[in-house]
């Protein structure tokens, strides 16, 4: 699967995940095309239509700085972490990390020391 079909799939099965939210639920989305920023701050799963209005302006483009939009990633999920319940932190892509962290390695440890 190449180009737009990779990210008409991405599409497709975030909205399938995405109806299956509950308004308990949060969603956050952070884009490392070309750099890392955040498209959607936190976000009751409730608002599904919120969701899905951001999940529809992804594009492909750019290098991809995944290190940093992880990083990114985890910083906004700590203002909305359930302490008490299950954080996720959902990682999809289009193509390779090829900015900063980009081994397989580099990720599992970056992840590691996060999770701690």
């Amino acid at each position: 699967m190449y180009g737009s079909d990779r990210l008409d799939s991405l599409k497709h099965s975030l909205k399938l995940l995405v109806n299956k939210l509950r308004p308990l639920n949060k969603a956050s989305i952070v884009s490392y095309a070309g750099s890392a920023g955040v498209v959607l701050e936190p976000t009751s799963g409730g608002n599904k239509a919120k969701i899905l209005a951001a999940t529809d302006k992804f594009e492909a483009r750019g290098s991809t700085a995944g290190g940093e939009e992880l990083k990114l990633a985890y910083k906004m999920t700590e203002h909305s972490k359930i302490n008490s319940g299950i954080n996720r932190k959902l990682l999809v892509t289009d193509g390779d990390f090829n900015v900063g962290i980009s081994s397989d390695e580099e990720l599992k440890a970056f992840v590691t020391t996060e999770k701690e």
